[in-house]
């Protein structure tokens, strides 16, 4: 079909049916993993769309592609497709799509390592969500930007003040709490059982109180580890009731981060982290396996009385691991769980699954 030149209503119908098709092959390859074909196809989609002048279906192309830059690690293009694709949806009046359209921004912004930009977009997002009454999608557009916000509490230990660390530590707790509100709110309207939004938010919380102690003094730093601790075993409870090995894994990997604060727990610590790398194994995580037995053997140098393991490496303090484990992709792979965090806390973008956010 050629490009560039007005359309009779007959050739409109099929450059949207061809475009249509295209944009099915891009979620068809998402699917798949396929990053390149899905954004070629995208890419071919917008062109189709382009030409006739259909600025939804365009916003919707855009969508497409900035999932297959994420899934293919080109963020940079990923922020560059989700803000167009924000902007015509905008361009409409379009607030599901614009809603869309931002999470998948805040999404590219924290992949590119921009915390700030993720954490603006993904207030933003909520607020989108918030106003088509969106619970869900605003529960989660919240745990993305406490998600941004606890990691730069995490990564800014070095350079920035401490009343900043602090600051962003409580800015991720409230987000994470309002985050558990909403699905708390739903579980209670439906009659159902905690749901894995709700476990996720303990955790979210509980890294971000694991945060707050780190930066605090005292009794407050002390009451934040308690928090931090009965919400991640708060969250374990959840995760085994669902049956789900790999996030009662990862709440377990939370509350040993909390317990190698305290020398004296460093024994507690290694039988929580034996249990976790069982699960691990026993849902064939290898990234969570390997990210345990990095823990194991530090943990084995460090605990007093506990015999090293056999072939174990000498490694550093575990507070390490500590200001490693931060939720989020880029701030746990110091430590491989990368793979094991993005499956039961990182942001769920039904999209990176599959078919993308806002295209139903």
């Amino acid at each position: 079909m050629a490009f560039g030149r007005s359309h009779s209503s007959d050739e409109r119908v099929q450059v949207a049916a061809e475009a249509a098709a295209l944009l099915l092959g891009a979620e068809g390859g998402l699917a798949l993993g396929a990053a390149s074909l899905a954004a070629a196809a995208a890419k071919n989609a917008l062109r189709c769309y382009r030409s006739i002048g259909d600025v939804r279906s365009q916003a919707s192309a855009l969508r497409a592609l900035a999932l297959a830059s994420l899934a293919g690690r080109r963020s940079e293009e990923a922020v560059q497709s989700a803000s167009l694709a924000a902007s015509k949806s905008r361009e409409i009046r379009d607030v599901p799509g614009e809603a869309a359209a931002a999470r998948l921004t805040a999404e590219a912004h924290l992949a590119a390592g921009d915390l700030q930009q993720a954490s603006r977009f993904s207030e933003e997002t909520a607020g989108l969500f918030n106003a088509t009454a969106k619970r869900q999608l605003e529960a989660e557009a919240l745990l993305c930007a406490a998600t941004a916000y606890h990691t730069r509490a995490t990564r800014r230990q070095a350079t920035a003040q401490k009343s900043s660390l602090l600051g962003w530590a409580d800015q991720s707790h409230s987000l994470a709490g309002k985050a558990l509100a909403l699905y708390r709110q739903s579980t209670s309207r439906s009659g159902s059982m905690p749901s894995r939004g709700e476990a996720d938010s303990l955790l979210a919380r509980a890294f971000a109180s694991l945060a707050r102690s780190r930066h605090s003094t005292g009794d407050t730093a002390a009451a934040a580890a308690v928090e931090a601790l009965e919400d991640a075993q708060h969250a374990q409870l959840i995760f085994t009731d669902m049956s789900d090995r790999k996030g009662a894994a990862g709440a377990l990997l939370a509350q040993v981060q909390v317990m190698c604060l305290d020398e004296s727990r460093y024994g507690e610590a290694l039988d929580l982290l034996k249990q976790a790398s069982d699960l691990f194994k026993k849902c064939g995580d290898r990234a969570g396996m390997d990210s345990a037995a990095q823990l194991l053997a530090t943990l084995h140098g460090a605990a007093v009385g506990v015999p090293k393991a056999e072939g174990a490496a000498e490694s550093a303090n575990p507070l390490f691991y500590s200001d490693a484990a931060c939720a989020t992709v880029e701030g746990l792979a110091a430590i491989g769980l990368s793979k094991a965090w993005n499956e039961h806390i990182h942001i769920r973008f039904t999209g990176l699954k599959g078919r993308p956010v806002g295209n139903t």
